[in-house]
């Protein structure tokens, strides 16, 4: 009877196929507690473990939130490196577009932590605000914006602009992806768009979502409605089709973000499912009173015909996301 003696390399095979899984387990139990880490905002720990991680599952998601994390550690130096490997090694991924966003807007330097003076991009998105000379040093952001909102009311609309501008530019200190420098963005946003100062508005806007997609993901309930105030801001200005473009835009991003949430996060899944819902409804009475309202409208560029089924369409599938489908 011939017996099977095993040479070395089925030896070597059988034990690569033993130590496969206990790998994955080790990468998966690594990024778990990185991810924890992460959310605790314990970005030095999290960088250590997510680099631990993805040394062992080579994954674009690993590479990318161990750049993230070193980044809002303030190590611009390992977060370059990091969002450079992701960009090189995972091109087709979600994580490779939002780190090549993340360089863009950050331009980090081996000399300086990301989101200081000399590490900011020249870009619109990116430059540093000129200071307007109306803020004090001690005074915070939240100062700033209290002061802007009460120059707004008083109609002080020359010192409402300095402010806002002066709690950008104090925010910058802060960091490029600061959650205080997206409030502020977002403030000045909705204070130009108020006062249908367009360009001013969709600037800010625009910096603002450029920050939330590097901060949340490029298809997240943040930037969802980011698209929406832009969509609202054209419609009071009556651009009806950039209105109805950002209006879709919204609706594609809270689409995307209620699929991505749907089995992970409850809250995230609640919330998206119900601002895609408004949003779509919002929608429908927008075209349907641009094409029967008796106020002068009529700009929208679509039959009576096709605008009653547009109508239903969008309806119907508000129902629909309500109920859960």
């Amino acid at each position: 009877m011939h017996h099977f003696k095993p040479k070395a390399c089925h030896i070597l095979i059988v034990l690569s196929c033993i130590a496969m899984p206990y790998q994955v387990v080790l990468a998966s139990d690594l990024a778990s507690k990185a991810m924890a880490y992460f959310k605790q905002t314990k970005y030095a720990e999290a960088a250590g473990a997510f680099t631990k991680s993805y040394a062992t599952s080579h994954s674009a998601t690993d590479c990318y939130y161990t750049a993230l994390s070193y980044h809002y550690g303030g190590n611009a130096e390992l977060a370059r490196k990091f969002y450079q490997e992701t960009v090189q090694k995972f091109p087709a991924s979600r994580e490779a577009s939002m780190a090549q966003q993340a360089l863009a807007a950050s331009r980090p330097t081996t000399t300086a932590r990301l989101g200081s003076q000399s590490s900011r991009s020249n870009s619109p998105s990116s430059q540093p605000t000129q200071s307007t000379g109306t803020a004090n040093a001690s005074d915070s952001v939240d100062d700033l914006l209290s002061k802007a909102a009460a120059a707004d009311r008083a109609n002080q609309s020359s010192t409402a602009d300095a402010y806002y501008s002066d709690a950008i530019r104090n925010a910058e200190k802060l960091g490029q992806t600061n959650p205080k420098l997206i409030e502020a963005l977002g403030q000045s946003a909705k204070y130009f768009a108020r006062h249908q100062r367009t360009d001013k508005a969709l600037a800010a806007y625009d910096r603002e979502r450029n920050l939330l997609k590097i901060r949340y993901g490029q298809d997240s309930v943040q930037c969802g409605n980011n698209l929406l105030a832009i969509a609202r801001m054209c419609k009071d200005v009556d651009d009806v089709r950039d209105a109805r473009t950002h209006y879709y835009d919204a609706i594609n991003t809270f689409t995307t973000a209620l699929q991505d949430a749907e089995g992970k996060s409850k809250s995230t899944a609640g919330e998206a499912r119900a601002l895609l819902a408004s949003t779509l409804d919002e929608l429908a009475d927008y075209i349907y009173n641009q094409v029967y309202s008796t106020k002068g409208y009529g700009k929208i560029e679509i039959s009576t015909h096709q605008a009653d089924l547009e109508v239903l369409k969008l309806r119907t599938r508000a129902e629909r996301v309500r109920a859960g489908d």
